[in-house]
């Protein structure tokens, strides 16, 4: 009976280790990391444009992002040609005045996926960069601008 006592402590003890070093990792390190970088916040919605071989804006996005402290995630909502949306689910950090993300399309299962890296704009309310990407109908890696604006209100 005694060793019935001592596994099932052992495996409490186990459990709360874990737990502990899970809320650690996801909560309290970024938020820690977030004050003593004095990391900006870019919580909020974001107008998204895509950039085309002329230099035009075309706006076709909308992001709103998540962040505590360092972590960063975001949801954006891209229009298709044929006026339907597709979305796409954004992890990552902030670090130094970028962003920088994994993305995976919601449907795709993984299939669907990239990065996105991002430069903050000294006014945080302009955030320009680059997705990076397989498309898989091409059968080859793309890289395209993307710039995002802060939605004040």
């Amino acid at each position: 009976m005694e060793i019935i006592k001592e596994l099932t402590t052992e495996i409490l003890v186990a459990i709360l280790i874990a737990v502990s070093i899970f809320i650690f990792n996801k909560f309290l390190r970024p938020f820690t990391l977030g004050v003593l970088q004095r990391t900006p916040d870019v919580t909020g919605a974001w107008t998204g444009f895509d950039i085309n071989e002329h230099g035009q804006e075309q706006q076709l996005s909308r992001m709103e992002i998540r962040q505590l402290g360092t972590n960063i995630t975001a949801t954006i909502i891209r229009q298709t040609a044929n006026g339907g949306e597709r979305i796409f689910k954004y992890h990552g950090t902030i670090s130094s005045g970028q962003v920088l993300l994994i993305w995976k399309e919601e449907i795709g299962n993984g299939y669907n996926m990239g990065t996105l890296t991002l430069l903050l704009s000294g006014n945080l309310q302009q955030l320009k960069g680059k997705t990076t990407f397989n498309h898989h109908d091409e059968g080859k890696i793309i890289s395209q601008e993307r710039v995002y604006r802060k939605v004040n209100g």
